[in-house]
Parts: C-alpha cells; sequence; structure tokens
C-alpha cells in the first residue's frame, strides 16, 4: 500500500466514525423525550394543571391578585432552606439547629399552601359548576405528579 492510498484509506475511516456518531446523535434526539423538555402537563404553584402546565384561568386570576404575597412566601421559603443548608454545612453538628430550621420550612411551605388553597377558593367561588368540575377533574394528585 503505498503512503497516500494508507492515508486516504484513514482518512475514510474517520469520516464514516463521525458520519455513525452525527447519525447516532440525530437518531437519539429524534426518538428520545419529545421536545420541551418534559413529558405531558406539568403542576404549577396552585396545584391545579391545565393544559400544558398553565393554571386553569379561573385560579390563574385568582393567583395574579396574590402575586406579591406568593413572591414574598417563595422568598421566605428560600431563606429558610438557605438556614436548612447552613445547618447540615455546620461542624460540629448541631441537631437542635437543624431541627429548628426544618420547622421553620415546614412553616413556611404550610404558610406558601394555603395561600394557593385561599386563592382556589377564591377562584371556585366566581367559577361556574362545569369549571369547577374542570378543575376537580385536574384536582388528582396522581395526575399532577404525572402519574397513572
Amino acid at each position: 500500500m503505498t503512503p497516500w492510498s494508507k492515508r486516504l484509506a484513514i482518512l475514510l475511516a474517520v469520516s464514516i466514525g463521525v458520519n455513525l456518531l452525527l447519525a447516532g446523535v440525530l437518531l437519539g434526539r429524534g426518538f428520545g423525550r419529545p421536545r420541551g423538555g418534559h413529558a405531558g402537563p406539568r403542576p404549577d404553584d396552585s396545584g391545579v394543571e391545565w393544559r400544558e402546565g398553565r393554571r386553569h384561568p379561573v385560579v390563574r386570576e385568582a393567583v395574579e391578585r396574590r402575586r406579591g404575597e406568593l413572591s414574598a412566601r417563595r422568598g421566605a421559603i428560600e431563606a429558610a432552606r438557605a438556614k436548612v443548608r447552613d445547618a447540615l454545612g455546620r461542624d460540629p453538628f448541631d441537631r437542635a439547629l437543624l431541627e429548628a430550621a426544618l420547622t421553620n420550612v415546614r412553616t413556611e411551605t404550610a404558610e406558601s399552601q394555603a395561600l394557593l388553597h385561599g386563592a382556589l377558593v377564591e377562584g371556585a367561588a366566581s367559577a361556574t359548576l362545569e369549571q369547577r368540575r374542570e378543575l376537580a377533574r385536574n384536582w388528582d394528585s396522581k395526575k399532577r405528579r404525572g402519574k397513572p
């Protein structure tokens, strides 16, 4: 084999390898997860899903009226979680500090959930019977988590 034919054979082998790699990547993307990065509807803050992760219009209006309160609650939860991270990272370990931080996270989470539930009640109070039935169909926690 001459030096040129040897070089061409190596170049051909590399070219075939690169083409197979690219074909595999393209096929993997085509047969992989759906575009958008998730399968099915996503749950939202209100605990109610509505067509591709959006809130039901009735709940959306009630949540929008409470946007400032909900934003403050999210900030409080993040601060409480930061205290848990700090307590876990301390040396020596302080059990009482961690327990207090976790209690704070539970309290903040419960207050946020109560606020969201209040928005749901407010929205349901102004909804028609059919809208409330639609909300009820989407309330199942298994559906919200993407389980059958």
